[in-house]
């Protein structure tokens, strides 16, 4: 059974706040809390989604369906994600 559109949404959201925290201030000293408050969502929400802060890192780099919203206007680890 695949997940309705809005879990996809939720999923992204969560994607696109997590990478803002990395980037702006590294996976260390990014907490989950920092996340779910950035993406207005809760941490049963995150974790429905991914199974640990290291899950939601890894996700763009799993082939995951997040995409930028347009072409160069992510920067992540200092180049330009394209």
């Amino acid at each position: 059974m695949a997940k309705p559109a809005a879990s996809s949404d939720t999923r992204q959201q969560l994607l696109r706040a997590a990478l803002k925290h990395f980037a702006n201030s590294g996976y260390a000293a990014t907490s989950v809390q920092d996340i779910v408050d950035d993406a207005k969502l809760s941490k049963p929400a995150l974790y429905y989604h991914f199974k640990d802060k290291a899950g939601l890192f890894q996700a763009p780099a799993s082939g995951s369906s997040w995409k930028p919203r347009s072409r160069g206007s992510l920067t992540i680890f200092g180049r330009i994600a394209s």
